[in-house]
């Protein structure tokens, strides 16, 4: 039959300028070996019936031979011609049967080297994983996170238009960070079949200790599994009225990546809401925990050092696809952004471009899902300010209720009075 070439996942080669290198998905190597270990499945079922027959063919060939030597009593006169006969028959089995044989052989070896040679990757990849992650590990502290919850104040809702396309998702982020004060964003989209919602949570972009998503907010998405944001996120998505079971899609630039993973993979969010989608641009976050029901795109670009501040490899999973930007970057004139040019949200945009101009296999499955999400349909953005109380004291900016007293889904608060926000210094730190 000719097994004799190797067996191995063949990656598909990056189809547009501007990307680097594409990571798991259903053009990642994790999805072939799953794919060629079904494969050995059915090749072990092939070899089996081939054995099958084998041995029917035995049972032909013995009865033959003993055909013969009847044959041969019952006419002693003609000797040769009953020779001949079935000398030919008996050879002619033999051979079918030595061919059956072999091609059984070949058929369990291939299937044997499929299931080894997958073996030896994730043996490789965990591995690796292990030793840099105690190298990490070594390093890192794991420290409860103290802090009050967020202060929640629903300040405005307007029309909105969401395309589909990921540099379109990424504009919300990109509107979220220009909104006055620290802005948490739910973008209520109404299709036929029901209402979903983008949960937006932008860059790290002050550093005052009001700002949730100041350095602060660093600390408590590694540390504290973003137990404020997640809770304040929810409170956000009760008051727009999305029901238990809703679907979700969650955006994070940068450490509101962080956010974003943690927020899907744990929490009252995740307990509570459908998370079908988590993007995010310029996040460390490729490494961390997935839920199987949920998809994921990373962005990072090759220049960018955020995102890879872990120096393991991103992880081939088949519902988690890591693209790595390579287009050239430049800030705009007269700006000197803090982390480089490659990290602006902006710059991200422009690479999210490539992806949604891609047909890479790993590529499609999600920007198809996130059009069908989204595009097309009519949508309300919903803009609430946040706060982080100060750690002494009971007020909270605004004067709005207490985060700490529940309010019922579907019963939205209506917007109050502002405190004055705090001028932003967009330091984009993470």
């Amino acid at each position: 039959m000719g097994w004799q070439q190797d067996l191995a996942p063949v990656l598909t080669p990056v189809d547009v300028p501007g990307i680097a290198s594409i990571t798991g998905g259903a053009g990642g190597i994790r999805f072939q070996w799953e794919e060629l270990d079904k494969g050995a499945h059915i090749v072990d079922e092939a070899a089996a019936e081939l054995r099958r027959i084998e041995g029917s063919v035995s049972l032909i060939d013995a009865q033959l031979g003993s055909l013969q030597t009847t044959l041969n009593g019952a006419f002693p006169a003609f000797p040769g011609i009953a020779a001949s006969s079935g000398v030919a028959a008996l050879e002619g089995l033999g051979a079918v049967r030595q061919r059956i044989a072999q091609d059984s052989s070949e058929l369990v070896g291939v299937a044997d080297k499929i299931r080894l040679s997958r073996f030896g990757y994730e043996l490789t990849e965990a591995l690796v994983s292990e030793v840099v992650g105690r190298a990490r590990s070594s390093q890192e502290l794991s420290l409860p996170f103290i802090s009050p919850p967020l202060s929640l104040q629903h300040t405005r809702t307007e029309e909105t238009e969401l395309d589909g396309t990921v540099d379109n998702l990424l504009e919300q982020a990109a509107h979220a960070g220009a909104e006055p004060g620290a802005a948490l964003e739910v973008i209520e989209v109404n299709r036929e079949t029901g209402a979903s919602y983008v949960v937006v949570i932008p860059g790290t972009e002050d550093t005052s200790w009001e700002n949730p998503f100041s350095p602060v907010g660093i600390g408590e998405a590694a540390l504290g599994q973003s137990e404020h944001v997640n809770d304040a996120a929810v409170r956000a998505l009760e008051q727009v009225g999305a029901e238990q079971g809703a679907n979700v899609i969650l955006l994070g630039y940068s450490q509101g990546g962080m956010h974003a993973m943690n927020l899907a993979n744990s929490g009252p969010l995740q307990e509570k809401y459908s998370v079908e989608m988590v993007v995010t641009a310029g996040s460390p976050v490729s490494l961390e925990a997935t839920a199987e029901e949920t998809l994921y795109l990373h962005l990072a670009h090759e220049e960018d050092a955020i995102p890879n501040l872990d120096p393991r490899p991103a992880q081939d999973r088949t519902n988690q696809v890591s693209v790595v930007l390579d287009h050239n970057v430049e800030p705009p004139v007269g700006e000197q952004p803090l982390l480089g040019a490659s990290h602006r949200l902006g710059s991200y945009q422009e690479g999210a471009r490539a992806v949604d101009a891609s047909d890479h296999p790993s590529l499609v499955p999600i920007t198809s899902a996130l059009g069908s999400a989204v595009a097309g349909a009519s949508a309300k953005r919903h803009v609430f300010e946040v706060t982080r109380p100060p750690l002494i004291g009971s007020g909270h900016p605004g004067g709005q209720q207490s985060p700490g007293v529940p309010q019922g889904p579907g019963s939205p608060q209506a917007p109050g009075p502002r405190s004055a926000p705090r001028a932003k210094t967009n330091a984009s730190f993470l």
